[in-house]
């Protein structure tokens, strides 16, 4: 999971997601390279985690195709979920 959240931050990172979110991972992010230069764990914690994820609520994005999903799935969904309703 520590690995994934790195990459979804790393500026080649195709996700889109709340900006909050990208600040607390980036937060986080630093609180471990910390302790990994302490000869700690190169883990987010649970309570990290917990932040982490609190940070990703989506009251605000209710409703929004593809807000937390790279650019490329998203088009994907819509182009599917369109095509196939037209179909019906």
């Amino acid at each position: 999971m520590t690995e994934n959240l790195l990459d979804m931050i790393d500026s080649s990172s195709a996700w889109r997601f709340p900006a909050k979110a990208k600040a607390q991972i980036q937060y986080q992010s630093g609180q471990l390279k910390r302790r990994e230069q302490l000869g700690g764990d190169p883990i987010f914690t649970d309570s990290q985690i917990k932040s982490i994820k609190s940070s990703f609520s989506a009251k605000r994005f209710s409703g929004h195709d593809g807000w937390l999903m790279p650019d490329s799935v998203a088009d994907q969904y819509r182009h599917f979920h369109f095509t196939t309703r037209e179909s019906d």
